[in-house]
């Protein structure tokens, strides 16, 4: 049996994702540890000083160096790589895939604030022509990779 975060690891390295950025930070602290130990064979993990960084390397590898890249980011993370976000959804010329993880944290344990205000982020999310996919089982991410093959297909 696979947890959701081992799931999501075997799922970036099977859909062809090269690199991931993050910010470090729970709820996704784990699936961080896993690519760092290697969990994701293939899969380039480097944790950056803000999740507009990482969004801006991880989109910036997905332009220029044309490989699939990956952001990791909880969900008040979004908020800080909107900007970043909204100005990669003009340009819309990436090469390769660009993948972003929002990790929720319905309690809020290690954040300020409930993962339930999603109505204002939704809208501003559209801006930016970023395509969400929500996974609420551990055989989703897989399923949604899956469901993706023909735009990962530009992965050299």
């Amino acid at each position: 049996m696979l947890s959701g975060n081992e799931a999501l690891a075997r799922a970036l390295a099977a859909a062809r994702i090269r690199s991931a950025w993050s910010f470090p930070g729970s709820p996704l602290t784990r699936l961080e540890m896993l690519l760092d130990s290697r969990g994701a064979p293939g899969v380039t993990h480097r944790f950056t000083v803000n999740e507009h960084v990482a969004a801006s390397l991880a989109l910036g590898g997905a332009l220029l160096s044309g490989h699939g890249t990956c952001m990791l980011m909880k969900h008040v993370g979004i908020n800080v790589a909107l900007d970043t976000l909204a100005t990669f959804g003009m340009v819309n010329e990436l090469r390769s895939p660009s993948l972003l993880i929002e990790g929720v944290d319905p309690g809020p344990q290690t954040s300020q604030n409930v993962a339930a205000e999603r109505p204002s982020r939704g809208s501003a999310l559209a801006l930016t022509h970023v395509n969400i996919a929500s996974c609420l089982t551990p055989s989703s991410p897989l399923g949604h990779l899956r469901a993706s093959r023909p735009y990962l297909s530009l992965v050299r």
